[in-house]
Protein backbone atom coordinates (compact mmCIF):
# COMPACT_ATOMS: atom_id res chain seq x y z
CA UNK A 1 0.00 0.00 0.00
CA UNK A 2 1.47 3.44 -0.96
CA UNK A 3 1.18 6.47 1.86
CA UNK A 4 2.32 9.19 0.77
CA UNK A 5 4.62 10.86 3.36
CA UNK A 6 4.83 14.55 3.70
CA UNK A 7 7.60 16.43 5.45
CA UNK A 8 5.65 17.66 8.48
CA UNK A 9 7.78 19.96 11.19
CA UNK A 10 6.39 19.24 14.24
CA UNK A 11 5.78 22.41 16.65
CA UNK A 12 6.65 19.73 19.72
CA UNK A 13 8.08 16.19 19.87
CA UNK A 14 5.17 13.25 19.51
CA UNK A 15 4.42 11.05 22.02
CA UNK A 16 4.25 7.59 21.34
CA UNK A 17 1.54 5.83 21.89
CA UNK A 18 1.72 2.58 24.50
CA UNK A 19 -1.04 0.83 23.08
CA UNK A 20 -3.28 0.58 20.16
CA UNK A 21 -6.73 -0.60 20.42
CA UNK A 22 -9.27 1.37 18.30
CA UNK A 23 -8.62 2.65 14.95
CA UNK A 24 -11.06 5.81 14.56
CA UNK A 25 -12.85 6.80 11.71
CA UNK A 26 -13.67 10.35 10.61
CA UNK A 27 -14.71 12.50 7.90
CA UNK A 28 -13.35 15.80 7.32
CA UNK A 29 -16.87 17.92 7.60
CA UNK A 30 -15.95 20.06 4.56
CA UNK A 31 -17.52 19.76 0.94
CA UNK A 32 -13.87 19.69 -0.50
CA UNK A 33 -13.20 15.88 -1.21
CA UNK A 34 -9.68 17.65 -2.45
CA UNK A 35 -8.90 19.87 0.87
CA UNK A 36 -4.92 20.39 0.61
CA UNK A 37 -3.80 18.40 3.69
CA UNK A 38 -1.08 21.53 4.22
CA UNK A 39 -4.43 23.77 5.11
CA UNK A 40 -5.41 20.50 7.44
CA UNK A 41 -2.23 20.94 9.08
CA UNK A 42 -2.80 25.13 9.48
CA UNK A 43 -5.92 24.78 10.40
CA UNK A 44 -5.16 22.35 13.41
CA UNK A 45 -2.35 24.25 14.38
CA UNK A 46 -4.24 27.45 14.30
CA UNK A 47 -6.80 25.13 16.97
CA UNK A 48 -3.26 24.91 19.09
CA UNK A 49 -2.71 21.14 18.22
CA UNK A 50 0.78 20.01 17.26
CA UNK A 51 0.14 19.89 13.79
CA UNK A 52 -2.08 17.97 12.47
CA UNK A 53 -4.51 15.98 14.66
CA UNK A 54 -5.06 12.39 12.31
CA UNK A 55 -2.62 9.56 11.55
CA UNK A 56 -3.93 9.23 8.21
CA UNK A 57 -5.82 11.37 5.11
CA UNK A 58 -7.99 9.83 2.58
CA UNK A 59 -8.24 12.36 0.04
CA UNK A 60 -11.21 12.08 -2.81
CA UNK A 61 -8.99 10.93 -5.52
CA UNK A 62 -8.22 7.91 -2.77
CA UNK A 63 -4.38 8.63 -2.08
CA UNK A 64 -3.56 8.08 1.23
CA UNK A 65 -1.13 10.93 3.09
CA UNK A 66 0.39 10.25 6.24
CA UNK A 67 -0.47 12.24 9.27
CA UNK A 68 0.98 12.07 12.63
CA UNK A 69 3.12 8.76 12.28
CA UNK A 70 1.16 5.24 13.13
CA UNK A 71 2.91 4.91 16.18
CA UNK A 72 1.96 8.76 17.84
CA UNK A 73 -0.40 9.31 19.71
CA UNK A 74 -3.14 11.41 17.30
CA UNK A 75 -5.30 14.50 18.60
CA UNK A 76 -8.47 13.62 16.63
CA UNK A 77 -10.46 11.58 19.17
CA UNK A 78 -10.77 13.13 22.81
CA UNK A 79 -11.23 10.49 24.85
CA UNK A 80 -9.63 7.67 22.68
CA UNK A 81 -6.23 9.43 21.74
CA UNK A 82 -4.31 7.44 23.80
CA UNK A 83 -4.69 4.23 22.43
CA UNK A 84 -6.00 4.80 19.04
CA UNK A 85 -5.13 5.57 15.41
CA UNK A 86 -7.53 8.01 13.79
CA UNK A 87 -7.83 8.03 10.00
CA UNK A 88 -10.01 10.80 8.40
CA UNK A 89 -12.01 10.52 4.80
CA UNK A 90 -12.33 13.52 2.88
CA UNK A 91 -15.78 14.88 2.42
CA UNK A 92 -19.23 15.95 4.97
CA UNK A 93 -20.90 12.91 5.22
CA UNK A 94 -23.62 14.06 7.17
CA UNK A 95 -27.21 13.46 5.76
CA UNK A 96 -28.41 16.39 4.45
CA UNK A 97 -29.73 17.85 1.38
CA UNK A 98 -25.90 18.82 0.42
CA UNK A 99 -24.55 15.38 1.87
CA UNK A 100 -21.52 13.46 -0.53
CA UNK A 101 -20.37 9.87 -0.40
CA UNK A 102 -17.51 8.93 -0.22
CA UNK A 103 -15.72 8.30 -4.24
CA UNK A 104 -15.33 4.70 -5.60
CA UNK A 105 -11.60 6.04 -4.72
CA UNK A 106 -11.96 6.75 -1.14
CA UNK A 107 -14.19 3.09 -0.50
CA UNK A 108 -11.28 1.54 -2.19
CA UNK A 109 -8.58 3.30 0.04
CA UNK A 110 -10.73 2.62 3.03
CA UNK A 111 -10.55 -1.00 2.79
CA UNK A 112 -6.96 -0.69 1.76
CA UNK A 113 -6.12 1.45 4.91
CA UNK A 114 -8.65 -1.20 7.18
CA UNK A 115 -6.31 -4.17 5.67
CA UNK A 116 -3.38 -2.67 6.32
CA UNK A 117 -4.30 -1.61 9.83
CA UNK A 118 -5.71 -5.10 10.25
CA UNK A 119 -2.17 -6.37 10.17
CA UNK A 120 -0.08 -4.12 11.73
CA UNK A 121 -2.13 -4.51 14.83
CA UNK A 122 -4.05 -7.42 15.32
CA UNK A 123 -7.08 -7.57 17.09
CA UNK A 124 -7.86 -3.52 16.19
CA UNK A 125 -11.55 -2.95 17.14
CA UNK A 126 -12.07 -0.12 14.21
CA UNK A 127 -14.95 2.60 15.09
CA UNK A 128 -16.30 5.88 14.05
CA UNK A 129 -15.87 9.10 15.88
CA UNK A 130 -19.48 8.88 17.17
CA UNK A 131 -18.59 5.62 19.58
CA UNK A 132 -15.65 7.52 21.74
CA UNK A 133 -18.01 8.42 24.12
CA UNK A 134 -19.19 5.39 24.72
CA UNK A 135 -15.31 4.20 24.99
CA UNK A 136 -14.32 6.93 27.23
CA UNK A 137 -17.51 7.14 29.23
CA UNK A 138 -17.89 10.55 28.52
CA UNK A 139 -20.71 11.97 26.87
CA UNK A 140 -19.48 15.36 26.27
CA UNK A 141 -17.14 13.28 23.67
CA UNK A 142 -20.35 12.87 21.87
CA UNK A 143 -20.61 14.03 18.16
CA UNK A 144 -21.91 12.87 14.79
CA UNK A 145 -18.44 12.15 12.88
CA UNK A 146 -18.30 10.78 10.53
CA UNK A 147 -21.33 11.20 9.30
CA UNK A 148 -24.35 9.02 8.83
CA UNK A 149 -23.79 8.51 5.49
CA UNK A 150 -20.51 6.99 6.46
CA UNK A 151 -21.77 5.43 9.56
CA UNK A 152 -23.92 3.24 7.41
CA UNK A 153 -20.95 1.69 5.55
CA UNK A 154 -18.46 1.08 7.96
CA UNK A 155 -19.97 -2.29 9.43
CA UNK A 156 -19.78 -3.59 6.19
CA UNK A 157 -16.44 -2.41 5.25
CA UNK A 158 -15.01 -3.29 8.29
CA UNK A 159 -16.61 -6.82 7.76
CA UNK A 160 -15.46 -7.25 4.14
CA UNK A 161 -11.54 -6.49 5.38
CA UNK A 162 -11.92 -9.29 8.22
CA UNK A 163 -11.67 -6.22 10.56
CA UNK A 164 -13.43 -6.15 14.04
CA UNK A 165 -16.41 -3.68 14.67
CA UNK A 166 -16.80 -1.70 18.26
CA UNK A 167 -20.53 -3.03 18.70
CA UNK A 168 -22.27 -1.25 22.18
Amino acid sequence: MNIIQKNWSWPNALTARQSTKYCVWHHSACSNQMQDTDEIWQEHINIGDNGIAYTRILKGNGDTVQGRPDWAVSAAAHGANFCSIDIVVEGDFEASESSEKPTDAQIQAVKNNMVDINQKYPGIIHCGHYQVQYISGDPGDATACPGSTFIAMLPDLIKETKGLFYQR
